[in-house]
């Protein structure tokens, strides 16, 4: 598959990293995970850490931001933001900000105490996003936020990026589709048509405007290689999957290129 993949940059734009409270992770830490990257032929992962979701934002994203220190342009870092310590935003999004490996924020409102997308504490994490155009990558499925909230912050922060987590897996993949289609500032996210809904991806390919959907496995929760498969082997054009695995990243997260220019 590598060889496959090797007529591609492959950005995996939905990743995690570290140990979890209460569950059997395996292949959760940098080096199980560049062991893999450099197997299946992916050259950057775009990862947030599990501790900064299910417990810890202060540890957990500081160490989001030490792994990407140590291995330049191989990891790339979203801050966690956690709506249930609104003083950490103020003291720590402008310094993490300012270390070019941080790119983009994650939220997980379920993990969060099941914190809606569109509270209080997320305002200046929009406001945020939308005067420096950091893109948001937000959890979906499972309950949670519906996509009407997504829609109603998209039209109320037309310049803050907002990346639909899993493709919105139980709140229907057309309907989905159809709102990254209609709003400049929705994107889809594929860690989940590319793993576990038969006739997705195809879905995908035939409907969505091919400049919107992003690249991502959500490993190492998911399987980088069946993701990755899933893909290369779906036998669709070249030319979109360009776009999906790096094209549209590079094009979203502006901030990467600094990154990477080293």
């Amino acid at each position: 598959m590598m060889e496959a993949s090797k007529k591609y940059r492959v950005i995996d734009s939905h990743a995690h990293m570290g140990p979890i409270w209460n569950f059997y992770l395996p292949y959760n830490n940098e080096y199980q995970m560049l062991d893999n990257m450099d197997r299946l032929g992916v050259d950057t992962v775009v990862f947030s850490s599990n501790m900064a979701i299910s417990g810890d934002p202060v540890r957990g994203n500081q160490y989001t931001l030490d792994v990407c220190r140590r291995h330049p342009g191989r990891f790339l870092g979203q801050y966690m933001v956690n709506p249930n310590y609104p003083e950490l935003f103020d003291e720590e999004v402008p310094e993490y900000f300012s270390h070019k490996e941080i790119v983009g924020f994650k939220v997980h409102p379920e993990l969060s105490g099941d914190y809606p997308l569109d509270g209080k504490n997320y305002e200046k994490m929009f406001r945020y996003a939308s005067e420096h155009h950091i893109p948001i990558l937000s959890h979906t499925y499972f309950g949670g936020d519906r996509l009407s909230v997504f829609e109603e912050l998209a039209k109320e922060y037309p310049e803050a990026p907002l990346i639909i987590g899993h493709g919105a897996m139980d709140l229907g993949t057309g309907k989905c589709i159809e709102l990254c289609n209609r709003y400049s500032n929705l994107y889809y996210d594929l860690c989940s048509p590319v793993n576990k809904r038969y006739g997705a991806l195809t879905m995908v390919d035939q409907e969505l405007n091919p400049d919107k959907a992003l690249y991502g496995t959500d490993g190492p929760w998911n399987d980088p290689a069946v993701s990755l498969g899933s893909v290369l082997l779906s036998g669709i054009d070249p030319q979109k999957l360009e776009k999906w695995f790096s094209g549209n990243f590079l094009r979203l997260y502006t901030r990467a290129a600094a990154a990477f220019a080293d």
